[in-house]
């Protein structure tokens, strides 16, 4: 009679697109977590884990993220184990902003877990075109998805998440917003020293390959010279001509990010006698890597 039971449980909770197995056990549709358990959020890329957990101030709220560092948002493929954790989860924290990992799964996540809240962490941000001086790049419609790679953005999608989490836990709405506002005091603390970083440079362009630091870039009045354009790789001529822009600004830094291969970049690199380095715009440890990408830029601009 129990496993009867349990059986047409199960049927139910896969009518509806989810399960709801919690510790071993089957509690019901939809997905129920006391006060003892965890509340399961998901978020689709590392620097995510940290803007809620620094929210969450780590009470009662576990972090999974979908897309590993050094993974490609653009061909990743999720994992039955994550697909499971999904069906299991409370609320989905995602990037918005047209980032192309979400514009492939989004629906099939939403079908999974009709219950679970999704938030979108790029309310309120101005998404950029994806228009540089020297190349197009973003979505078919030239949209920049990296909107997390600048400290402004970052703050207002801690605002988001604030919102998202105090809509499901509202006893601990003002313990959110005040966790917020200390990671913020951060994020504009961080803001305020790369202004002072880059004050002053004569030379403001920089080489990438992937060209995912727009945002960052217009924070400081950067210029981001991309090598791939529209997820395409340089033909000949249009390595000539990165070659001959680096060589006449003085580039000797080419950036690579890890999730794409660097080959260009090296080759790049060797013809203006430079080097490659990395950064990485899906580094988990968002704080410490902004200082990092911001440390090295201003470095390969002339800053001592």
């Amino acid at each position: 009679m129990v496993g009867l039971t349990r059986n047409f449980v199960l049927s139910c909770l896969r009518r509806f697109g989810a399960f709801c197995l919690l510790s071993g056990f089957v509690v019901g549709c939809p997905i129920s977590v006391s006060a003892e358990e965890a509340l399961l959020a998901a978020v689709s890329i590392p620097p995510q884990k940290e803007f809620v957990e620094e929210v969450a101030g780590g009470a009662d709220v576990q972090v999974f993220v979908l897309l590993p560092p050094g993974a490609n948002p653009s061909t990743y493929e999720l994992t039955t184990g994550q697909m499971k954790q999904l069906s299991q989860a409370r609320v989905f924290f995602k990037v918005g902003s047209f980032f192309p990992f979400e514009q492939v799964w989004l629906q099939k996540l939403a079908d999974l877990n009709p219950g679970m809240s999704i938030v979108d962490c790029a309310e309120g941000i101005s998404i950029r075109s994806g228009v540089e001086d020297h190349a197009d790049h973003g979505d078919a419609q030239g949209r920049d998805p990296h909107v997390w790679c600048s400290l402004q953005n970052a703050g207002i999608m801690v605002d988001n998440i604030v919102r998202g989490l105090a809509a499901i836990e509202p006893a601990d709405s003002s313990k959110f917003a005040k966790n917020a506002a200390a990671y913020k005091a951060k994020l504009d603390s961080l803001d305020v020293d790369n202004r002072i970083l880059f004050a002053g440079l004569q030379n403001r362009d920089f080489l990438i390959f992937h060209p995912a630091w727009g945002y960052f870039a217009a924070d400081y009045g950067l210029i981001q010279v991309p090598i791939e354009s529209e997820g395409k790789e340089p033909h000949l001529d249009e390595l000539k001509k990165l070659i001959q822009l680096a060589k006449s600004k003085g580039l000797k830094t080419v950036f690579v990010s890890p999730q794409f291969n660097p080959e260009s970049a090296r080759t790049i690199a060797e013809e203006i006698g430079g080097k490659v380095e990395y950064l990485d715009p899906l580094a988990e440890n968002y704080l410490d890597n902004m200082r990092e990408v911001a440390r090295k830029i201003a470095a390969s601009l002339g800053k001592k």
